[in-house]
């Protein structure tokens, strides 16, 4: 019966979560540029020597690149693409003269941040625009899709699934055990083959989530970068995001060792174990490796903060969901089957304590993400980023709604029962927990799904301010200095001719 209710529920929340989220194919801007040099469309009088682009979040080095078109359609650039050493959100080649005409530039980078790819063109003309070039001057196309969202999901699930286990396992069943020692050994040996079984799948989510990631971006990077897939798997890996991929699936491939070599000695020992902590550092190494790949790396506001924040968050909103998959699998049937209350009101209301902690401190820390990345509250109807946070909020308040329903109406009711209470009501409400538990396990699965098309879709991109932006016009000449807050050390000055519209940068 329960089974059969989990798969109704389950049916019914991917049909909500694929309207919601799914009516697009591709996520918002990611390594997007905000400054071309020289400027997108523009018309010079001197052939310039450099291409520079100046991108929202840092870019690969080796993933990335640059071609310059001449006029003629021949390759003008000198193929030495490098990114700025003072500051990698600049990237540019050089190139040499190829006559007067338009000029193409066509690029593509991967971002060190968020590990998003992103290409794009535009042109620039030398002493006169080429015949027919004008109108389609500038393209920004992004790279990230459903199915590369799906597998950060199941990476999601899988770590939370490992986490629930070793925190329910060290925190609760372990007390569990020592208040009802003789009656608790009842269910130990099939709570102990639940626990096992689960960490495994979270093993084998994280395993297959990671390795298939891999797979769909360096499919992905290929389309950027013509090439042999093993090639271009062995750049993708050269990445951040590649590489964090690769240290996930082969940390939990080393937990999942560990746990099954150490299980039995785990199971019987008293106090948590020394193999106990390694497999809690172990999977926060994989918790941190998939905080470090996000947003807040791009962010300009202490980023090292921001990462750290989202590393916390992520611990807790694992937890939270974590532990809702272990009790509603592992250990509450058990207890409802045999219609132990009392053991079931002692296990439930010590989740209800743990679930509340983590709540609270998932609210606090989502709170600073929100702020982080929103940048302004009429971005919420305005951008994909917004919309899916709606979603995110919506199923949270679910999860939310119903963890209140279970801590202070099913808690109570079964502690009422125990206490020897009749009350129809009382012992239906405890009854209706074999149902609404795995219903509170399958909202908050949603939002973990939910959760990575947020960490696909980039928070929406607020042009900074300059430190210093001054313009004058004179004798026909318009001449603006500015200082851009990311690049204090360079004085931009641009003289622009009003009646040709050609300009000259100096830096």
């Amino acid at each position: 019966m329960i089974v059969l209710v989990m798969k109704n529920h389950l049916i019914i929340l991917l049909v909500i979560v694929f309207f919601c989220l799914f009516g697009a194919q591709q996520a918002s801007a990611h390594a997007t540029p905000i400054s071309y040099e020289p400027e997108a469309s523009s018309l010079l009088e001197k052939m310039p020597q450099q291409v520079r682009i100046y991108f929202s979040e840092r870019i690969e080095q080796g993933a990335s690149g640059i071609i310059v078109y001449g006029p003629d359609g021949s390759r003008v650039d000198n193929d030495d693409a490098v990114i700025d050493s003072r500051n990698a959100r600049f990237y540019g080649l050089h190139m040499r003269d190829g006559g007067q005409g338009t000029y193409t530039v066509s690029w593509q980078v991967v971002s060190s941040d968020d590990g998003h790819f992103t290409k794009g063109a535009f042109s620039f003309s030398v002493g006169k625009e080429t015949k027919g070039a004008a109108g389609n001057q500038v393209q920004i196309q992004h790279i990230t899709t459903v199915p590369q969202a799906a597998t950060i999901g199941i990476e999601l699930v899988g770590q939370a699934i490992i986490v629930g286990v070793l925190v329910l396992f060290a925190l609760l069943w372990r007390s569990f055990r020592r208040r009802f020692g003789k009656d608790a050994a009842v269910y130990e040996t099939m709570v102990q083959g639940r626990f096992t079984l689960l960490l495994a799948a979270g093993v084998v989510l994280i395993v297959m989530g990671a390795i298939s990631f891999i797979v769909l971006k360096t499919f992905d990077l290929q389309q950027l970068r013509p090439g042999d897939f093993l090639a271009t798997l062995k750049t993708f890996l050269n990445t951040v995001d590649g590489s964090y991929a690769l240290y996930r699936a082969v940390g939990a491939i080393i937990l999942g060792v560990l746990f099954f070599t150490t299980r039995k000695f785990i199971y019987q020992s008293e106090k948590i174990s020394r193999s106990e902590w390694f497999l809690f550092g172990m999977m926060l190494l994989i918790l941190f490796n998939r905080a470090r790949v996000s947003h807040a790396a791009a962010s300009h506001f202490y980023p090292s903060f921001s990462i750290l924040v989202n590393f916390l968050h992520l611990i807790f909103k694992e937890l939270w969901v974590g532990g809702l998959v272990v009790l509603s699998v592992a250990v509450a049937p058990l207890l409802l089957r045999a219609k132990n209350w009392f053991h079931f009101a002692f296990f439930s209301t010590a989740f209800s304590r743990l679930a509340s902690v983590a709540f609270g401190l998932t609210g606090i820390t989502g709170m600073y993400i929100v702020w982080l990345h929103l940048k302004s509250p009429q971005y919420i109807f305005s951008t994909q980023w917004g919309s899916r946070f709606i979603v995110l909020s919506v199923f949270g308040g679910i999860l939310f709604i119903v963890r209140l329903y279970h801590q202070f109406l099913v808690d109570k009711s079964t502690l009422t029962v125990c206490g020897g209470s009749a009350k129809p009501k009382a012992k239906r409400m405890v009854s209706w927990a074999a149902f609404t538990l795995p219903l509170e396990m399958l909202v908050g699965v949603a939002l973990l799904f939910v959760t990575s098309f947020i960490i696909i879709t980039t928070p929406p991109y607020a042009s900074e301010k300059y430190l210093f932006d001054k313009s004058a016009i004179s004798q026909g000449m318009e001449i603006v200095m500015s200082v851009h807050p990311y690049e204090q050390t360079r004085f931009l000055i641009t003289a622009k001719d009003a009646q040709k519209q050609t300009e000259i940068q100096l830096t």
